[in-house]
């Protein structure tokens, strides 16, 4: 969150995010479900749901639980939120004004400082997987004489929907690191000092500053964190 932001939203400025998703990303299907976040890391992210948790989230609401249509609902409005201050229905779509999203605005503190409203898909899909374990639990009890064989396949749909039909990728992608000697001879020192890594980014690297974070586990010394060459190239004290 963006602390120099306005507390709650005056009613009329143009509340600004950096990254938003649109309606369909929460059931597009395959790597089409990756987006690269637009900060100094570049990396991947998805509201994927998978449209088995959301069947099972549904079959919840005939659970005679009186708490089951909470979870629902709140999944719902979390997603409305993830979507951003406007809603595009799919991508390259006229965007609509999101009364909820503002409204929330309006009373939450630091609202309009939330740069990446993706993120409220977490606790979304937290709710419905809540309302999903329940709407499991129906199905188990309606049909308890084949519960051995229901358990089985809904796992195994679960399965197919996070690694077939998901944007995780499969097989996770991996990568050698060389370390040097360097880091090695640092471990072994007792001075109290942090190191910093020049430069703080490679080329054509998506691995800032995970990569030095890495190296870390290695020197065991304290490190900057998020370094940015867009402010390190501003700064008269990193050129001297």
């Amino acid at each position: 969150v963006n602390r120099s932001r306005e507390l709650f939203w005056d009613g009329t400025s143009h509340i600004e995010v950096l990254n938003h998703v649109s309606l369909d990303s929460f059931f597009t299907i395959g790597p089409a479900g990756l987006r690269t976040e637009s900060f100094y890391d570049l990396l991947f992210s998805s509201v994927y749901v998978g449209f088995v948790p959301l069947t099972l989230a549904i079959c919840g609401l005939f659970s005679v639980r009186r708490y089951v249509p909470f979870f629902f609902v709140s999944s719902v409005l979390f997603a409305l939120l993830s979507l951003g201050p406007y809603i595009n229905i799919y991508e390259g779509a006229a965007p609509i004004f999101s009364t909820w999203y503002h409204f929330m605005a309006s009373y939450v503190p630091y609202m309009t400082g939330m740069d990446r409203p993706w993120e409220y898909s977490l606790p979304q899909r937290l709710m419905l997987c809540v309302a999903a374990s329940i709407g499991c639990s129906v199905i188990l009890k309606r049909f308890a004489e084949y519960a051995k064989w229901i358990s089985g396949g809904l796992l195994a749909l679960l399965c197919f929907d996070l690694f077939v039909w998901g944007p995780v990728p499969t097989p996770l992608p991996s990568a050698r690191v060389s370390v040097h000697s360097f880091y090695e001879e640092l471990s072994t020192e007792s001075d109290r000092y942090g190191v910093f890594d020049y430069p703080t980014r490679r080329p054509d690297s998506r691995l800032m500053p995970e990569e030095y974070f890495y190296f870390q586990t290695i020197h065991n010394k304290p490190i900057p964190h998020a370094i940015d060459n867009s402010w390190v190239s501003r700064d008269a004290f990193w050129l001297e």
